[in-house]
């Protein structure tokens, strides 16, 4: 632990990388946690298919949209790329018990690191990935329709990236305080899942 400590950032980074492929790759000696790796990736198949197409949809949208002088519904792309970072992964958390990252804690990591790990941990989701595809897709559907927008485009991306990953990393640390008891778990599933219920009864209620 005192070698640790001692040792360069990059080198802190290093092994905490190596120790969790270590673990990934140490889990998969069952047939079935094969069998899930396999579920894993087809669904990320699936998942990446539905999110180039949205992506794709999203840029020809954002082209029409300022090519028109309507730019006041680019909000609309920016209120579903929030929700799909912001909500996405608490939905997933809620079914699963994901990778607890206090358990990081327990080594002797400068804050520096343990604050990157985070970061990195946050844009390696899923989730984030895909609001990051539809940013960029955004970003040159605007392009696209107005080559001085570009700059101004880039720079208020960049910043709603940047918002929305620290404002995942702040959520999801306080929902893992909550998803620490299997009880409290099993309560924000039975939430959310009401809530998706209630959401498709409500055009019912509409009409």
């Amino acid at each position: 632990m005192a070698d640790v400590a001692a040792q360069s950032l990059t080198s802190q980074l290093r092994l905490i990388a190596e120790l969790r492929w270590r673990i990934f790759r140490n889990s998969l000696r069952t047939k079935s946690a094969k069998l899930d790796l396999l579920a894993y990736v087809l669904t990320g198949v699936l998942g990446s298919l539905f999110a180039v197409g949205a992506g794709i949809g999203m840029g020809i949208g954002a082209y029409f949209m300022v090519s028109g002088g309507k730019l006041k519904l680019l909000s609309l792309l920016l209120w579903a790329v929030f929700l799909v970072w912001q909500f996405l992964p608490l939905m997933l958390a809620t079914s699963a018990s994901g990778f607890d990252f206090r358990n990081l804690l327990r080594f002797p990591l400068r804050f520096s690191a343990f604050y990157l790990l985070g970061l990195t941990f946050g844009l390696a989701d899923p989730a984030a990935v895909t609001a990051l595809f539809w940013l960029l897709c955004i970003t040159v559907g605007v392009t696209f329709a107005h080559l001085q927008f570009f700059f101004p485009a880039a720079l208020l991306f960049f910043s709603f990236a940047v918002m929305n990953l620290l404002l995942s990393r702040m959520l999801f640390s306080w929902l893992e305080r909550l998803l620490a008891r299997r009880r409290s778990r099993e309560a924000l599933g039975a939430i959310f899942l009401l809530l998706l219920i209630c959401f498709q009864f409500s055009g019912l209620f509409v009409e």
